[in-house]
Order: structure tokens, then sequence, then C-alpha cells
């Protein structure tokens, strides 16, 4: 999972550099966007193309690439279609041809609101409202227990053989008895699951820890370029998985990427050139470069 966000984030850094430029190297977008359709194909999970979308949209937007904006609103609704497809023939890929007349033959209701859901895992929301009705009452809260799992990950199950299952796994065991099966219920979710209406002010809490370590590492963007679009396209993920999953996954990309040096020529060339000329300052010490940049 580790080496699929930082492979994500890793592209996402490339392609918004090339949208800043003005440039694409076609080859290369063209490796990052099969690499991406394999894995989802492979594992049929769409959330990696779904982050890098994301993350493209947002480059985007920054450097105001506005016919780029436009052509993807175009065809937005195509791309629509396509992911709530996947939704419905993921699950074997080998009966395709005999899914796809069953799926357009299908009577869905609202087909336009069954494909909203089926695209952007509206099912996750509608676990939630259960959650929210069910805990307290029908259920006890968890009390934490979930989010010990980030601590807790570390210990093998056979030194410690009552450590807790994720939460996906958790809920799908009350909800779903008997089935091997996990089930998405967003943040929310977990947080109203283990600590109830107490949720509505952890929320908040949580997420100024999260403003605090993206403000740390944006000040040093120079060096932790990769690290950051990591924590960005995590933070995307957090709104509809666990927390225990995303916090585990960010300490193995941050290993992955310190322990191969990933970042050690990534930065961006402004940044570089404004780190060195610091740097440069730092070591002609300060009343040099006054002095120094008075006589230029």
């Amino acid at each position: 999972m580790a080496n699929s966000i930082v492979f994500t984030a890793a592209a996402a850094v490339y392609t918004a550099q090339h949208l800043k430029w003005q440039k694409v190297e076609w080859r290369f977008s063209a490796f990052i966007v099969f690499a991406l359709l394999l894995q989802m194909v492979m594992s049929g999970n769409r959330i990696f193309i779904a982050l890098y979308g994301l993350a493209f949209l947002t480059s985007c937007w920054t450097y105001r690439r506005k016919k780029i904006i436009a052509a993807l609103l175009i065809i937005s609704p195509a791309i629509i279609l396509l992911f709530s497809a996947w939704a419905y023939f993921r699950h074997d890929l080998s009966t395709i041809a005999e899914d796809i007349p069953t799926y357009v033959e299908a009577d869905l209701g609202n087909r336009a609101m069954t494909t909203l859901m089926d695209t952007t895992e509206g099912a996750s929301v509608m676990q939630l409202l259960h959650i929210v009705n069910d805990f307290g009452d029908k259920f006890d809260y968890f009390y934490g227990l979930s989010y010990s799992k980030a601590v807790t990950f570390v210990l093998p199950r056979r030194l410690y053989p009552n450590k807790p299952q994720n939460f996906p796994v958790l809920i799908a065991r009350l909800y779903e008895p008997g089935e091997d099966t996990s089930l998405g219920t967003t943040q929310l979710g977990e947080l109203y699951a283990n600590f109830g209406v107490l949720s509505v002010l952890l929320l908040p809490f949580v997420t100024v820890l999260i403003l605090l370590l993206s403000d740390r590492l944006a000040q040093r963007i120079e060096r932790h370029a990769l690290l950051s679009a990591v924590l960005f396209l995590l933070l995307i993920w957090f709104a509809r998985s666990s927390f225990e999953d995303n916090f585990i996954t960010f300490l193995f990309a941050w290993i992955l990427i310190w322990g191969l040096s990933l970042e050690q020529s990534l930065c961006f060339p402004s940044e570089r050139r404004r780190a060195s000329a610091l740097e440069a300052s730092c070591r002609r010490g300060p009343w040099r470069a006054a002095v120094g940049g008075s006589i230029r």
C-alpha cells in the first residue's frame, strides 16, 4: 500500500511541475496512466487513479489551466459512468462480457443516483447513518479500540492474541456477521462509533493536528515535496477510510521515502535556488550577508 501511495504522489508532483511549465512529456505521462490503470485492474481498487485525478485537477486549478479544466468537465459524465460500472464489474473481470448486458439492462431505480453512489462510494455514507442510529443503543461504543490499532499494529498476534482488527472489519462483524468482508463508514463514522457525540469535539482537534503537520511540511517544501504530496493524497483518502489504515500507510510511506532517499534530489527549481541562496547567506554570516546585499 505504501509503495502505491508513494508512486501516486510522485506522479502527482511530476504532473504538477509540468503543468506549471506548460509542457507535456507524453511518453512518461502515458506510462503513469498505464501504471495506474494496471494497478486498478490487478487489484480491483480505483482509489489510486481517483487520487491522482483529484491531484491533477487541483494542479490545473492552481496553475490556471482553464482549458484542461473545461475539457475535464465535458468528459466528466463519461468518467463517472466508467467508475460506476467498474464498481459493478471489479468483483470478477473474467465474466465482464456476460456482466455488461446485465449491467445495462438492470433495474437500478434512479440510475443517475445509483451511478453517483457507486462512483463516490456513497454506501459509506449510508453506513455512517446506520452507525449514528445504532451505536449507543443497539451496539456499544468502541471507546478508542479502533484507534489503538495505530499503536498495536507492530505487535505480532502471537504475542497479543486479542489485538483488535481494523475498523472496517469490526463494523462488518456487527452488520454482516459470518461474512469475511469489511465496510467503509467515512472518518465521521469511525469517530462516532468510538466516542459518540464527543466526536463533534474531537474532529476539530484532529483537523488542527493535521494542519500543523501540513504547515510544518510546507515550510520545508524544498526538502519534503514528495512527503507533502503523500500527505495531501492521504488526507483525501482519510475522508472515507479508517484512521489506523491511513496512519500506518503514512508511516511506511515516510520510511520508504527516507530509506530509499527518494527526496534527496527532488526539489522544485525555484525552491532550490532560494534554499541555496539562504544557505550561502548563513555560511557568510548575517553581517556579511547584509553587507553583500547592500553592495549588490
